[in-house]
């Protein structure tokens, strides 16, 4: 029996001790990556965006970009991250939005230089309620377009499912209505509720350059289409992110099933783009196809998928032009739609002006006709009886 509990312990030490100090080692004595040369990663200044924090409770401070548009009057375009990644995700596409609308990003909380408290829920709804603040906190009462990629997209639409009336265009990337079904979270579910996740996690610590280039594949990114600068940054950003995330989050995504998700996507009503990679290991295309289905009919929700590329669509030179495309697209159609609008009223006080003077018009020279006839009748009935008498002929 002795034995037998000794052979027991070995056999504990070998499956969770050990694992752990190897781990540890390897990720104190793995080579440093070498990153690239100058002012790196590009300063936010030389991209036109300025920074602040938000708080969105105590002792939670979100890290937060903007870069001012020309047209104030425009509602803003908003942009939400993916996990492990940061605002910086979508930098391939700051260049090519033009300058008319404000651009807003940030990291979400456990990302980037955002506060990465340990003992935070990191659930979708809580996500959603942050990007809430940080729209109060920077006076955004309406969206113009909301962007995300993939946790970043179930953070949209919750929002949007929330408060619809804020969000006039939602454009998603690699999402899926039943995040419960993707295929990580799946994975990685029942390895959350070990006892020794948290071991893992305080060892490993910030997430290590080895370990963030797991994304760097075919089925997450197109790596021929993918520019080394960008490719570097979103490497670097990875190692900002905290793992203190994951057992939280997956255990949330992986309890939203359609039950709980369907009824917060029913109450969107904002014009909705879901743009997908035909190689997206992460999140199938038939995934997505599901939000497609799912969205009420005041969407208009059109999917979009794109040849060659994989979950994070908008990182290829490419892709960032179809995504690029797609939010233009959405906010000329809301403006073809506020046009037609416009047009209608035009048409009908155009119709208004023209038809009341033309129906005074006819009004008086009804009243006029009836006035001639009345005087003339009135002048014939004082001449004799005799003229009165006298037949009346039509030449």
């Amino acid at each position: 029996m002795a034995f037998s509990c000794k052979r027991l312990g070995t056999c504990c030490f070998i499956i969770t001790v050990l694992p752990i100090v190897v781990g540890t080692l390897a990720y104190q004595f793995w080579p440093a990556h070498t990153w690239p040369q100058g002012p790196f990663p590009t300063p936010l200044e030389n991209l036109g965006f300025r920074s602040r924090y938000v708080e969105v409770e105590p002792g939670v401070d979100l890290f937060v970009v903007e870069r001012p548009g020309t047209s104030q009057e425009l509602a803003p375009l908003v942009f939400v991250h993916g996990t492990v990644d940061s605002w910086r995700s979508y930098e391939g596409l700051w260049s090519r939005l033009g300058t008319s609308r404000r651009l807003i990003a940030y990291d979400l909380r456990g990302h980037g230089n955002s506060s990465k408290p340990s003992d935070s829920s990191y659930t979708v709804s809580r996500l959603a309620l942050d990007l809430k603040i940080v729209m109060d906190a920077l006076e955004v009462h309406e969206i113009g377009c909301l962007i995300g990629h993939s946790l970043g997209s179930y953070t949209a639409w919750y929002f949007a499912g929330t408060w619809p009336e804020r969000v006039r265009n939602l454009l998603l990337i690699g999402t899926t209505s039943n995040p419960s079904e993707n295929p990580i979270m799946k994975l990685a579910a029942p390895y959350m509720k070990s006892p020794f996740i948290s071991d893992v996690v305080d060892v490993v610590g910030d997430f290590p350059y080895t370990l963030a280039t797991y994304d760097v594949d075919e089925g997450f990114v197109n790596a021929s289409d993918f520019n080394h600068w960008l490719r570097e940054t979103m490497l670097y950003e990875s190692t900002l992110f905290s793992p203190v995330v994951l057992p939280s989050l997956i255990d949330d995504c992986s309890r939203l099933t359609p039950s709980i998700t369907e009824p917060i996507i029913s109450r969107i009503s904002a014009q909705t783009l879901v743009i997908h990679g035909a190689m997206d290991t992460n999140t199938p295309v038939d995934l997505a196809k599901l939000m497609v289905d799912v969205l009420p009919k005041q969407c208009h929700a059109s999917l979009q998928v794109v040849p060659g590329q994989g979950h994070a669509v908008h990182w290829t030179n490419e892709g960032a032009g179809v995504v690029v495309a797609g939010i233009f697209r959405l906010l000329a159609s809301e403006a073809q739609h506020e046009m037609h609008s416009d047009a209608i009223y035009q048409s009908t006080s155009l119709a208004t002006k023209q038809v009341y003077p033309q129906s005074a018009h006819f009004f008086l020279a009804v009243l006029a006709g009836f006035l001639i006839l009345l005087c003339f009748s009135f002048g014939r009935s004082e001449k004799p009886s005799s003229e009165l008498s006298l037949p009346l002929v039509v030449s």
